[in-house]
């Protein structure tokens, strides 16, 4: 599980690597309205593409089709199977539903400083942090680090990508994921929340500032956002649970 375009699936195949394996992903639009009866005919493609002795399948974003689950529930009894997914609620909810201690959920993320570094060819010594060279070069990274992120195609493509990214989360992983029709209202959240990184803000003020009537709603949307891997909610501390829940929070990305 992972924000999109993390490598999710580039690790899956990376598991495998040197070994038989079936790849099939379910975002792709000619599988659109697939159905739960219709795995099984997948599974005969790998068999005829590959053999029936295959025992290893990768199903990227299988949640896409409903009821998806017992068709797993029912293959993993005598394969391997490695389920990429972009939502941690729904995948690990479903998952738990049906594969309760019958599965392991492995959180992937962006690359993350020390492997932002590696890519630039940075590598961090024992005693790094006595040259100045070796400093100045590492502050520079980190100031362009903090400004691009660690998604791995910024260093194919460039950081326009990152517009694409962003994006495809909101459109595919929230607003068409969990039937937002107030589209205009999520994207303002979206951006506000962006623009006020780290900043502590109370759902009530957010309700105000997108001129959305329930409170509700924006606890609901902000929910999507975190399972999307676009946020995490930090609460402020303290020893009692009430005041943690209504204090304001902040929104990190």
């Amino acid at each position: 599980m992972g924000v999109r375009r993390c490598g999710k699936s580039i690790l899956s195949w990376q598991i495998f690597d040197g070994k038989d394996f079936g790849y099939i992903n379910f975002f792709d639009e000619r599988l659109a309205g697939m159905k739960a009866k219709d795995l099984d005919n997948v599974l005969k493609a790998f068999y005829e593409l590959y053999s029936s002795d295959l025992d290893t399948f990768v199903f990227d974003e299988i949640q896409q089709v409903k009821g998806w689950e017992r068709f797993v529930s029912r293959l993993r009894v005598r394969n391997k199977i490695v389920i990429p997914g972009s939502n941690s609620k729904l995948l690990a909810g479903e998952l738990a539903t049906f594969l309760t201690g019958r599965h392991i959920d492995f959180e992937l993320f962006p690359f993350n400083l020390i492997e932002y570094l590696e890519i630039k060819d940075v590598s961090l010594g024992k005693n790094w942090i006595y040259s100045t060279k070796k400093i100045s070069k590492v502050k520079k990274l980190l100031k362009n680090y903090l400004f691009e992120g660690g998604f791995p195609e910024i260093h194919k493509f460039g950081k326009r990508i990152l517009q694409t990214i962003y994006s495809d989360i909101i459109e595919k992983d929230v607003i068409k994921r969990y039937g937002i029709r107030n589209e205009i209202a999520l994207k303002e959240l979206s951006r506000y929340l962006a623009s006020n990184f780290s900043s502590e803000i109370s759902y009530s003020k957010l309700k105000n500032i997108v001129s959305v009537r329930d409170v509700h709603t924006i606890k609901n949307w902000i929910e999507a956002l975190k399972n999307a891997y676009l946020i995490f909610i930090l609460e402020r501390y303290s020893p009692k649970l009430k005041q943690q829940i209504i204090a304001p929070k902040k929104f990190i990305w």
